[in-house]
């Protein structure tokens, strides 16, 4: 008769379990420990790393349990996760996630003065109609998001170096900008006050 563990479902989240799912069959212990663990690394719900350590852990221990002890442990460990999940965040829709990549595609591209939504779709390996679609729901627009990350990338600057020879045209042109003039009111119309302003009270 094959041994029964009791371990989360794999590719769901520990809120959709049933809290004891029993897997019959002659896999090793070791290797159904493994499985479960590697599953919980790849959580993004707090505290998924330290639940992955406490499965990995009990591999040193399997050889001197019981049928009954290995049971109970899977039991407990699904309540874990069960916790976890209540306590954390749940993991991100695909939508949340792609939209996260796009503005990390953007952070790391704010120097293009010619970046668009082409290149950004390209990178990202969606349509321009879908980043657009994406957008849609959003309370700013490509447009507007691209430059609000211009220009409080600018500020971090002012703030973090005030007195740089760095001129304000080099910081703006090094991010993006490729006119003073629209900077400056950019800049004021975000924050309130001119770029030079700024950098004299940080």
């Amino acid at each position: 008769m094959g041994r029964v563990i009791t371990l989360p479902v794999f590719g769901r989240r520990p809120d959709q379990q049933n809290h004891a799912v029993h897997q019959k069959g002659t896999a090793p212990r070791r290797h159904r420990i493994r499985r479960a663990g590697n599953w919980c690394y790849g959580c993004v719900w707090r505290m998924g790393t330290l639940l992955r350590d406490r499965i990995l852990s009990l591999a040193s221990l399997l050889d001197g349990l019981d049928e009954a002890t290995f049971s109970r442990l899977g039991t407990t460990l699904v309540e874990e996760v069960g916790l976890l999940a209540q306590n954390g965040r749940s993991a991100p829709s695909p939508r949340e996630a792609l939209l996260a990549r796009i503005d990390s595609v953007m952070n790391r591209h704010l120097h293009n003065p010619d970046l668009g939504p082409s290149d950004i779709a390209g990178i990202v390996g969606i349509s321009v109609r879908y980043l657009h679609h994406l957008f849609a729901e959003e309370p700013d627009t490509f447009r507007t998001r691209l430059m609000a990350k211009r220009l409080d990338a600018v500020s971090n600057v002012l703030i973090k170096s005030p007195t740089s020879e760095t001129t304000l045209t080099q910081v703006a042109f090094a991010h993006g900008f490729s006119s003073a003039a629209h900077f400056s009111r950019s800049f004021k119309q975000r924050f309130g006050v001119s770029p030079k302003d700024f950098r004299q009270r940080h």
